[in-house]
C-alpha cells in the first residue's frame, strides 16, 4: 500500500516535500519515505494571483512527483501545512503579511488534498534557529533520503533552501518521524 503526504511551507516563496508511506501503518514513523521536495516561485502580484500561481504549480509538480512513484494524486491522505502565528514582539511579523501567507498556503493545501493538518512554528519547530533545524532535518533522514534533498536543492538558490528545509520538517514531524525542535 502506497499512499502520499504532501507537506507545506507557504509564501511567495512556497517550499514542498512529498513522503509516500511504505505500509498499511501509518502511525509507524518508519512506513514514511521522503521521496521530493522543492520550491515555488512567483512574480505575480496580489493575493489571488499569487495564490493562484503558487496553487497550480504545487499541484503540478505534486502531482509529477506522484506519477513518477506509480501513484495517483489522488492518493494524498493529507497535506501539513504551516499556520502563519502573529508574534506583536517581532518587529517582521505584520498582521496583513500573515493574513496573505495563510491564504497562499490554504489555497495550495486545499488544491492538493484533504483531511489538512495545520501546524504552527512553535508546534513543530519550536524556537530552533533555521541552520540548527536544518541540521536536525538531515540527521533524521535515512541517506537515501539525504543524498535525494540534496539533488532537490541543488535547483534552489542557497538563500531560499530554509523554505525547502521548512517544508521537509514539517512533513517529518506530521509523519512522526521528527519530535517538536528536530527531536
Amino acid at each position: 500500500m502506497l499512499h502520499a503526504l504532501v507537506s507545506i511551507d507557504p509564501g511567495n516563496d512556497t517550499g514542498f516535500a512529498v513522503f509516500t508511506m511504505q505500509t498499511s501503518v501509518p502511525e509507524v514513523p518508519g512506513s514514511w519515505v521522503f521521496r521530493t521536495a522543492g520550491l515555488a516561485r512567483t512574480k505575480c502580484s496580489g493575493v489571488s494571483d499569487i495564490a493562484t500561481d503558487l496553487r497550480a504549480q504545487v499541484r503540478d509538480r505534486v502531482a509529477r512527483a506522484l506519477w513518477s512513484f506509480g501513484m495517483h494524486p489522488g492518493m494524498v491522505p493529507m497535506v501539513a501545512c504551516e499556520f502563519m502565528v502573529y508574534r506583536p514582539e517581532d518587529s517582521r511579523s505584520v498582521v496583513s503579511d500573515l493574513f496573505q501567507v495563510q491564504a497562499i498556503g490554504a489555497s495550495i493545501a486545499g488544491a492538493i488534498g484533504s483531511p489538512i493538518q495545520f501546524l504552527r512554528p512553535d508546534q513543530w519547530k519550536a524556537s530552533v534557529p533555521k541552520s540548527i533545524m536544518s541540521d536536525r532535518i538531515i540527521a533524521r533522514l535515512s541517506a537515501d533520503e539525504a543524498r535525494q534533498l540534496s539533488r532537490d536543492l541543488d535547483s534552489v538558490a542557497g538563500a531560499l533552501h530554509h523554505n525547502v528545509f521548512d517544508a521537509v520538517g514539517i512533513g517529518l514531524y506530521a509523519t512522526g518521524r521528527m519530535k517538536r525542535g528536530g527531536a
